[in-house]
């Protein structure tokens, strides 16, 4: 049961991946709208203030309850899938990208919404990038170290 709670806090890692990701894309995307033709450096300012306050806000406020439903989804999902046995790793974390990203692609087809493409495509690079800390937990645990 140690083992699953060490690979569940490496999901740290797929938290800010994904925060990165979408904030960036927020300020982006705000940037992006100006016209070029009356671009004016006020107008700049303004939308680069509306991307990182509006960003913050839309990640943080709009999406308390994407955060709240992720984490607790990774959680459990975690505690299924993990144990102490590194074999099957890069498959178990395929299947629980897979599993997690179906309804943000199936919202991001249905709404036009590129964010929930974003957001999958971060997934999956996280998730990848978590199989090297999860090795290293399942490596320490198995030694016999303590974390």
């Amino acid at each position: 049961m140690k083992a699953k709670f060490e690979i569940f806090r490496t999901n740290w890692i797929n938290i800010a991946g994904i925060f990165i990701a979408l904030y960036s894309i927020a300020i982006l995307s705000s940037l992006f709208r100006l016209i070029p033709d009356k671009l004016t450096t006020d107008e700049f300012l303004n939308s680069l203030v509306m991307g990182f306050i509006g960003g913050l806000y839309g990640i943080i406020g709009y999406g308390f309850m994407f955060w709240i439903g992720f984490i607790l989804v990774l959680f459990l999902l975690d505690m299924i899938l993990m144990n102490e046995k590194p074999e099957y790793l890069r498959m178990k974390l395929l299947a629980e990208w897979v599993i997690i990203s179906l309804p943000f692609v199936y919202w991001g087809v249905k709404y036009s919404k590129k964010v929930f493409v974003v957001s999958v495509i971060f997934f999956f690079i996280t998730q990848f990038l978590r199989e090297k800390k999860i090795r290293n937990v399942l490596t320490k645990i198995n030694e016999g170290k303590k974390i």
